[in-house]
């Protein structure tokens, strides 16, 4: 491979989850075995399904064993500097060498982006007051920063910046991390970052645990943090999005494989522990509950054995590639626009978006509307379009331009179908499958779809943010689904039905709202 091929990273990171949920604490050998071909096989698993991409493992002794290293040298030189450390595992002699300038602070994403404690620990404020109840002069201590792994440096910023909420101002003088990128790790000239395994061209990092239900996403919590939901990054739970595993044909089979090899090793751990792994074992030690994130239900008790519920959710891939798919485009389909052809263009949609769009110009320019009008011109007629246009010229992504331009009130600008909401919430009562396909981006599908009272008929939306072309998205259907067994419904011919068709799939066209007549009676 080329030395640009973006790198997959994975880290093992389920040798110390084990010996927290072992009633004695220890793992024998053969079972050491187990995880680590478990891993490989994760590892394989990613390289079959996204040979594009170069998957690089490292194992969870290495990176302690490394990061130990640099942490106790940087302690050991500077005797009045601090460690905190952003893991719940890593370095547990360096915290037993150093106790009184150790410290572990429990944060972790939520599946909005939000930060919060990890599930049974305290709040950020209890975990605050602890520290420096321990060490009064702790705003005078040089800070050393530890993370496994450190790539845009949000999370450290983001702690940094809890601790300033609390009136902590914290003098990093260093940030350590395993793996990741040393562009873009602090923002400041007086933090050094070093990063023990540098990656050039990241595509992905992922800890394995996340590839199951000990891992994922915190969803929700309950007021009091003990108990946890989280979305894990395989199917059943997702589609791979934070996985990067989404846009793989091998979706399901990469999904069912890891889940299989998950459960030998916890077969494995059974046995060798004698102990049954179950759901409040993990809850009890600080783990969350898997779920999923959209209308399906997988079922699931906090005393159900870990083994059966990995059993059900294999059972349930195997379902799920049989069933029958229907995909909805939205504009023109599920209601009409007071454009040309009932279209977008000269429509009430495309001059509210092009005010917000002027609007967002102004304030970031700072100038006239005549000006940001100008610029808006330049935009649309450019051939990347106006989102990525203005995208490079703010460095924003495409959905912060979306989500400032986009976020309009659909009541007063759609005309609605009645007969396809209909149709929709009756294929919804059965077993097949519903997906929205639009080139809309998403703050725009949501709000429309929450309007049109649909929002949890589909289990997935794909929106404008995430694909090239609608065909892309065929194309995946296709090789994820039997493409007889689904149909693409929408009212234009060039995207809706030709690259439908061409990837073997069913279709209807959408002229009139009775065309939803042929779909009401075939479901």
């Amino acid at each position: 491979m080329k030395e640009s091929t973006p790198t997959y990273v994975v880290t093992q990171d389920t040798r110390s989850l084990f010996q927290r949920v072992s009633y004695n604490g220890e793992l024998s050998q053969d079972f050491l075995t187990t995880i680590d071909t478990y891993f490989t096989t994760i590892q394989q698993c990613i390289s079959d399904g996204i040979p594009d991409v170069k998957v690089v493992g490292f194992y969870e002794a290495d990176i302690n064993m490394q990061l130990a290293q640099s942490v106790r040298g940087e302690l050991n030189t500077n005797p009045d500097s601090c460690c905190i450390i952003l893991d719940r595992y890593l370095l547990p002699d360096v915290e037993k060498e150093f106790p009184e300038r150790f410290f572990r602070f429990s944060i972790t994403r939520t599946i909005d982006g939000k930060k919060t404690p990890r599930p049974g620990d305290l709040s950020f404020a209890e975990q605050i007051q602890n520290m420096v109840q321990k060490t009064p002069d702790l705003e005078q201590k040089p800070i050393i920063m530890v993370d496994d792994g450190i790539f845009s440096g949000g999370t450290i910023k983001d702690t940094v910046g809890i601790f300033d909420t609390y009136g902590i101002k914290l003098r990093v003088q260093s940030v350590i991390g395993f793996v990741g990128q040393k562009r873009n790790t602090v923002s400041s000239d007086d933090i050094r970052p070093v990063i023990l395994q540098p990656i050039k061209t990241l595509y992905d990092w992922v800890d394995i645990r996340d590839f199951g239900p000990l891992g994922g996403k915190i969803f929700k919590t309950s007021k009091n943090n003990r108990v946890a939901t989280t979305i894990p990054y395989l199917y059943p739970w997702s589609y791979g999005e934070d996985a990067s595993l989404n846009t793989t044909p091998d979706l399901f089979s990469i999904s069912s494989n890891l889940i299989i090899g998950l459960r030998k090793v916890i077969t494995e751990f059974e046995q060798q522990s004698n102990q049954t792994l179950r759901f409040r074992d993990l809850v009890n030690r600080g783990f969350a509950l898997p779920v999923t994130g959209d209308t399906r239900a997988i079922p699931i008790s906090i005393n159900d054995r870990v083994i059966d519920y990995l059993d059900r959710c294999v059972k349930l891939i195997k379902f799920e590639q049989q069933r029958k798919v229907f995909v909805f485009d939205m504009d023109g389909t599920l209601y009409q626009l007071d454009g040309e052809d009932n279209g977008y263009k000269s429509s009430c949609l495309e001059s509210t978006v092009k005010k917000n769009a002027i609007y967002f110009i102004m304030k970031r320019e700072n100038c006239t509307s005549i000006q940001a009008e100008d610029i808006y011109t330049s935009g649309i007629s450019d051939p990347i379009g106006l989102s990525k246009f203005l995208g490079q010229r703010y460095s924003i992504s495409r959905e912060e331009y979306f989500d400032n331009v986009w976020n309009i009130d659909p009541q007063e600008i759609i005309q609605i179908y009645s007969t396809p909401i209909t149709v929709i919430k009756r294929i919804a009562k059965t077993d097949a499958k519903l997906i929205l396909l639009t080139s809309a981006p998403k703050i725009w599908a949501r709000k429309v779809l929450v309007y049109l009272g649909v929002a949890d008929c589909f289990e997935i939306v794909f929106t404008g943010e995430q694909f090239k072309t609608k065909e892309d998205i065929f194309q995946l259907l296709a090789s994820w689904y039997q493409p007889t067994n689904i149909c693409s419904i929408g009212d234009q011919e060039g995207t809706d039905i030709i690259p439908a068709r061409k990837n073997g799939l069913n279709t209807l066209v959408i002229r009139s709202e009775g065309d939803f007549e042929e779909l009401s009676v075939n479901i």
